[in-house]
């Protein structure tokens, strides 16, 4: 059994993150195109979240069925122990690998001893559908499957039980994948569905990478979920999760407090490229452009910061989004003194990008925790303000800006060049 058991993080999370420069919300239309009935479900109630569940799981089974053969070169085998939906506040039959139907509030999981998932309808997949959209219990269920296709396949990771959530979470997005281009004859995945997929996978994380039930950190989980989107499943029983980050307590500080190193980063990165630095002021008169957490100016180069906006961005998500947000308005002022764009897609992948290769940076200069490294990462995916170009917009799906974060954290700043 390996449960979620982070039901009160996601609906705190949810919450906090509501009152921040806004996360996308959850989107009107359903991911049903065309629904199954859960009468296959053992203990259903036919409600509308378990129509959803027995459709994707109806979905998942049919994509493992093409998809694993190719992949694997082996057959793939139904689940023989069915599916559970849990009324966790009744008095019901628990499903396998649970003595009571409580056990199971606010989980889903898989039980290999009987090869069945199990899931709660009363409390997890609402909560899901509310607060994330109905992607978000598809990205549940997709990952209690990869658990199935890892004992399909024999997988023994002793106790990485950190590599084994994350290979799971790598089979979710592989076969968010193969619904995002239009091969689902159940469901209908897009951009946001996507976006969805990771903001669930940025809450129910593990600000450590290791331990007897962990599920990976934010980063961790993300990777591995993208891993899977971009290579297919033959890929992720390979992949491995990558860490630049050191065994150090999460730092705490003002939001202005890294606007030194930032600088020194980004004088580098500019004179390293042949140009001249010239450091933007910080709030002068001169500069005012529309409000915002962090905005810029470029012709005298100016940053230009909200203290109340800021301060709300450090508790609702953690000081290191104020961090990221920093980075990216002064790689727009990088770029600008490079004569490259500040608008449009480009400037702001490249943006993205720039804030991982500074994250890179302080992970080698002073040190950077795994928490700390997830503040950052949940500010670019959640926020679009975060990493946007020079007109206030970001044209990049979360998904997009996270890749192209993740490629300046591990690469460097070479990754971010043109």
């Amino acid at each position: 059994m390996r449960p979620l058991q982070l039901l009160a993080m996601l609906i705190t999370l949810a919450t906090a993150l509501s009152a921040c420069s806004p996360p996308p919300q959850p989107r009107q239309r359903g991911i049903l195109q065309h629904s199954t009935d859960p009468a296959f479900v053992h203990g259903t109630d036919h409600s509308q979240v378990d129509r959803i569940a027995a459709t994707v799981v109806t979905d998942l089974q049919q994509y493992w069925a093409e998809t694993f053969p190719r992949a694997f070169q082996q057959p793939w085998r139904d689940l023989d122990g069915g599916f559970f939906s849990v009324d966790t506040t009744g008095n019901g039959n628990p499903p396998p690998c649970a003595t009571a139907p409580a056990d199971v509030a606010g989980n889903a999981f898989y039980c290999a001893t009987v090869d069945a998932i199990a899931w709660d309808r009363s409390a997890l997949l609402p909560v899901l559908a509310e607060h994330h959209g109905q992607a978000a219990i598809a990205l549940v269920l997709a990952h209690e499957t990869g658990h199935a296709v890892q004992q399909r396949l024999g997988v023994d990771l002793g106790d990485n039980n950190t590599r084994l959530e994350t290979t799971a979470d790598c089979y979710a997005g592989a076969y968010f994948r193969w619904a995002a281009d239009g091969n689902s004859p159940h469901l209908r995945l897009d951009d946001d569905d996507i976006d969805t997929a990771l903001r669930t996978l940025s809450v129910f994380y593990d600000h450590t990478p290791s331990g007897n039930n962990a599920h990976g950190t934010a980063f961790d989980r993300t990777t591995a979920f993208q891993h899977g989107y971009r290579n297919g499943p033959a890929a992720c029983p390979a992949h491995q999760p990558q860490h630049i980050t050191s065994p150090t307590p999460a730092t705490h500080h003002a939001p202005d407090a890294q606007l030194p190193d930032i600088n020194e980063f980004f004088q580098q990165y500019v004179t390293d490229r042949g140009g001249t630095w010239q450091p933007p002021a910080h709030n002068p008169d001169s500069c005012r452009p529309a409000p915002a957490p962090v905005a810029v100016c470029l012709d005298p180069p100016a940053v230009r910061t909200d203290q109340q906006a800021l301060d709300d961005m450090r508790y609702e998500i953690g000081d290191h989004a104020t961090t990221a947000a920093l980075a990216a308005h002064h790689a727009l002022i990088a770029l600008h003194q490079l004569h490259q764009p500040v608008t449009g897609r480009d400037a702001t992948r490249r943006t993205s990008c720039l804030t991982g290769a500074y994250l890179r940076w302080r992970a080698t200069t002073t040190g950077l925790a795994a928490a700390d490294l997830d503040e950052a990462l949940n500010a670019v995916l959640t926020d679009p303000t975060t990493t946007r170009d020079a007109t206030g917009h970001n044209p990049l799906t979360g998904h997009e800006r996270t890749s192209a974060f993740r490629t300046g954290l591990l690469t460097g700043t070479p990754g971010c060049d043109p």
